[in-house]
C-alpha cells in the first residue's frame, strides 16, 4: 500500500501533482517490484482516489496481474464542489497551479466506526488539501476511465458502500456495467459510508474480498 505522490510519507507537495501519470508511474513501479517477488497470484486493488488510479492502469491490462478490486471508486462524486472552484479550476490551474485548497471532504462521512474517524481527525499525515492542477487532473482521468472501461478485460471486483457521501454509487455501477471483464462482481454494501474496509461490519468486507481472490485462483 504505497503512500501517493504528495500525501504521507511520499515526496511532492501535499495534495498536488503536475500530471496524473505520476500517481500512475508510481503504481506501475510498485507492481513491478510485487511482480519481481513471484508471488503465486497478484492483484491490483484502489480505494477512493486509488480506485481511480487502479482502474486506470488496468484498462492497460498489465501482465501477471491476476485480478482487480475497485472500492468506493472516485469514478463520480456524490457531492458538488462549490461552484466557484470547478469555474475557476482550469484558470487556477494555468495561473497558480499548486495552490492548496480544502478538499471539502468531511472524515466524520468516512465510516460510522467513531473509534476511526476520530483516529483520522488527529492524523497529522490527513492533510485535506488539493491544488487547481491535480483537481482538473482528476476530472481528465475520470472522463478518460469512464470511456475507457470497455477495455479492462481482467478479472474484476467492484465494491461500493450504499450510503457513500464522497463518491456517488452510481459512478462503480456503470463502471462495472460497461467493463469489459468476463469475470465480473459488484457488491453494494447498504448502509456502509465511504470507508467499507473501516466500517463497522469490515469482517464482511475483507471476507467478501479473500473470497473472491480465492474464486479467482481456483478458477481454470
Amino acid at each position: 500500500m504505497p503512500d501517493l505522490h504528495g500525501s504521507g510519507k511520499s515526496e511532492g507537495k501535499r495534495g498536488h501533482i503536475d500530471s496524473f501519470s505520476q500517481y500512475t508511474d508510481d503504481l506501475k513501479a510498485v507492481l513491478e517490484y510485487t511482480r519481481s517477488q513471484r508471488p503465486k497470484a497478484h492483484f491490483l486493488g484502489g480505494h477512493s482516489l486509488g480506485g481511480l488510479i487502479a482502474a486506470r492502469v488496468a484498462i492497460e491490462n498489465p501482465p501477471g496481474i491476476s485480478g482487480v478490486f475497485l472500492s468506493g471508486a472516485s469514478f463520480r462524486l456524490a457531492f458538488d464542489p462549490p461552484a466557484w472552484k470547478t469555474r475557476m479550476s482550469g484558470f487556477l490551474s494555468r495561473v497558480l497551479p499548486s495552490l492548496q485548497l480544502g478538499n471539502e471532504l468531511d472524515v466524520a462521512d468516512l465510516t460510522r466506526d467513531k473509534k476511526i474517524v476520530e483516529r483520522q481527525r488527529n492524523d497529522p499525515y490527513n492533510h485535506g488539501k488539493v491544488t487547481p492542477k491535480m483537481y482538473v487532473e482528476f476530472l481528465k482521468t475520470q472522463q478518460e476511465v469512464i470511456n475507457r472501461r470497455n477495455q479492462l478485460k481482467l478479472p474484476l471486483l467492484t465494491m461500493h458502500g450504499g450510503a457513500d457521501k464522497l463518491n456517488a454509487v452510481s459512478g462503480s455501477e456503470e463502471f462495472h456495467l460497461v467493463a469489459g471483464s468476463k469475470e465480473k462482481q459488484l457488491i453494494i454494501y447498504e448502509g456502509f459510508y465511504h470507508e467499507i474496509f473501516n466500517e463497522i461490519e469490515r469482517e464482511r468486507v475483507f471476507s467478501d474480498l479473500i473470497g473472491w481472490m480465492d474464486s479467482i485462483i481456483k478458477s481454470p
